[in-house]
């Protein structure tokens, strides 16, 4: 059971990290789309 907590914390570690650089991402790339219409 301790080996399943542990590889869930890592998964939901992975998770936010992803979210977290996903939504950096988005907040970087966003107001530079707005300024240079495509």
């Amino acid at each position: 059971m301790e080996f399943v907590l542990e590889w869930f914390w890592y998964l939901l570690a992975f998770v936010a990290g992803s979210a977290v650089a996903w939504g950096a991402t988005v907040l970087l790339i966003k107001p530079a789309s707005e300024d240079e219409p495509s």
